[in-house]
């Protein structure tokens, strides 16, 4: 089954980005299994997720077979699986085969997996997910150090040009996008990073995640071109892009 790896500088929009998208893909009939493995992921706020001992990914890394019991199910097809937020953030990392077992598992499981992969380097999680996705949503970021992080991830980036799709997620409306991603052009991975996508704008996206969780479907006329964007984004990672 599918595999989509979000990937991209701190702060580009990430988690907000993997929400929308499962959320989206699980109202068009798929069972989508979300993964975040950073130790104080906004997932489980946003979702007003309660995990108890030992659920989540943690109890999904150490006892194989066990992922439907370590899971949090949103709704029918919706499903989240996050650390807890009482994880040590210098605790012991996961394995690599621990890892592999997981995503495996995952896979065979749900209908569609899509993995909120950490920015930083040496994440187990981060590295084999993208390995073994079928597209990787590449995050310009909306700041200027954006450009530091492509530099310094730049040959991970060239390892995987087919299935990269840049993504431009705007999260704010004063900030000169189209010359960032000129400048993110000009790079040496073999990539070139020029959204295939862009994600407008949404004043006051804090205020309504605080009432509906979701981004996706709201209405007017910022919710309508948004949603149009995350269907955008649907299209590309169901079109079997590999």
């Amino acid at each position: 089954m599918p595999i989509t790896a979000i990937w991209g500088p701190p702060n580009s929009g990430k988690t907000t980005l993997a929400i929308d998208l499962a959320y989206a893909i699980s109202r068009r009939g798929k069972t989508v299994c979300l993964i975040s493995p950073e130790p104080f992921s906004e997932l489980s706020q946003i979702f007003s997720v309660k995990l108890i001992k030992p659920q989540g990914i943690e109890m999904a890394y150490h006892a194989p077979g066990s992922l439907k019991q370590a899971v949090f199910q949103i709704d029918s097809l919706l499903f989240i699986l996050a650390a807890q937020y009482f994880t040590d953030a210098f605790g012991d990392s996961e394995s690599l085969p621990e890892v592999k077992s997981l995503l495996s598992e995952a896979s065979a499981t749900f209908e569609h997996v899509i993995v909120d992969c950490p920015s930083t380097a040496n994440n187990t999680m981060a590295a084999w997910a993208i390995n073994q996705a079928t597209s990787v949503l590449l995050l310009t970021g909306f700041c200027s150090t954006a450009a530091a992080w492509y530099q310094a991830f730049n040959r991970a980036i060239g390892a995987f040009p087919m299935k990269a799709i840049p993504i431009c997620v705007q999260g704010s409306d004063s900030f000169d996008y189209r010359g960032l991603s000129s400048v993110l052009s000009n790079n040496n991975s073999g990539v070139k990073i020029s959204p295939k996508v862009w994600v407008p704008f949404f004043p006051g996206a804090e205020a309504v995640q605080r009432q509906r969780r979701t981004l996706y479907d709201y209405s007017g006329k910022a919710g309508k071109a948004y949603t149009a964007a995350i269907d955008e984004i649907c299209d590309e990672v169901q079109g079997g892009r590999a």
